[in-house]
């Protein structure tokens, strides 16, 4: 009886510790499926947030190429490099014309006592304006540049955005004391902010021109929208934001020239101007040339004297936008919506 109660409980052990081995292989199991499925899950989401933040940055590049490069060009590549040529061939005859006069007036103005007194030669114009504007500022270089325009005395328009840097605004005043034109680039410049509805563009325009009003007395009447009226970040149809600007005296410019320094700060001054140069030439009017005014582009900088003399060798007025510049724009209003 003893030993049938003895093997009764040996039984019971080798059954107890039998569960227990089912259990911990139901507990590996367990854990192994999920191993198999929780890990690639958290695995997968890890992936689309990545994915996400890459498209986002992926989405700010693309605005950004489509801000320097959205611009309302008419001619083909051909066509405006045969424009090109064309206008090199017409400033290669004023250029033999100026030496040829130089020569007659050298000749004509020669004082008493052998010296030679030549007066400067006027300017030669072909009859088109460029306007030269930078975007996106102040920053750091600005000082810089603005003395550049002043040696060169030469007035242009900027289109200036809030900087949080209060080094930088003395600036905004300089920019009207020296005759240049101001416009308005945005308080923020953060698309998601300015386009995200009617009410948010509308407070971002008014709190830069009561920005600028306090730092300069300007009513600023100018406006360039981030990334351009053909901008396509807007929650907003565009021609609402349009219609805003109309309604309170504020005409918007865009551009039909550029030098591509927003795209890549890897361009050299030549490469800079020579971009400017060729959509110059080829446009059969006035030029409206977008540039930036960035703390990370001094190539811009570098680049601007040699791009005035270019442009006045060749016959071209460089003015700042004023009441009787010819607007640019991509996206005409459309007063019947």
């Amino acid at each position: 009886m003893k030993k049938d109660k003895y093997f009764e409980i040996e039984e019971w052990e080798e059954i107890d510790y039998n569960r227990k081995n089912v259990n911990t292989i139901k507990k590996f199991i367990i854990t192994a499926l999920l191993m198999m499925f929780v890990v690639p899950i958290l695995f997968s989401i890890y992936l689309v947030v990545r994915v996400n933040n890459i498209d986002e940055r992926i989405e700010n590049l693309i605005m950004d190429m489509r801000r320097d490069y959205a611009f309302a060009a008419t001619d083909s590549d051909a066509e405006r490099l045969v424009k090109s040529d064309l206008d090199n061939d017409a400033v290669a005859d004023i250029e033999k014309s100026d030496k040829d006069n130089n020569d007659l007036l050298s000749n004509s103005f020669a004082s008493e006592d052998g010296i030679d007194e030549v007066p400067d030669t006027p300017v030669i114009s072909n009859g088109k304006k460029v306007y030269l504007t930078f975007d996106d500022g102040p920053n750091k270089y600005t000082d810089e540049l603005l003395d550049i325009l002043k040696e060169k005395n030469v007035k242009a328009t900027f289109f200036v955005v809030h900087n949080d840097d209060e080094s930088t605004w003395h600036d905004y005043k300089r920019i009207i004391d020296e005759g240049h034109t101001l416009g308005m680039h945005s308080y923020t410049h953060v698309y998601d902010e300015v386009y995200a509805s009617k009410e948010s563009f509308m407070a971002d325009v008014s709190k830069l021109h009561t920005f600028l009003y306090e730092q300069t007395g300007i009513d600023c009447q100018y406006y360039r929208f981030p990334g351009g009226s053909s901008n396509t970040v807007s929650n907003v149809d565009i021609q609402i934001l349009i219609s805003y600007l109309n309604n309170n005296g504020i005409t918007y410019f865009d551009w039909n020239a550029l030098s591509g320094d927003a795209l890549t700060n890897a361009m050299s001054p030549e490469e800079l101007n020579e971009t400017i140069l060729e959509y110059v030439r080829a446009n059969e009017g006035d030029s409206i040339v977008l540039m930036h005014d960035l703390s990370t582009h001094h190539a811009t900088v570098d680049s601007i004297s040699d791009l005035v003399d270019t442009l006045r060798a060749e016959g071209y007025e460089l003015c700042p936008i004023d009441e009787t510049t010819v607007p640019v724009q991509h996206v005409k209003y459309n007063s019947g919506n």
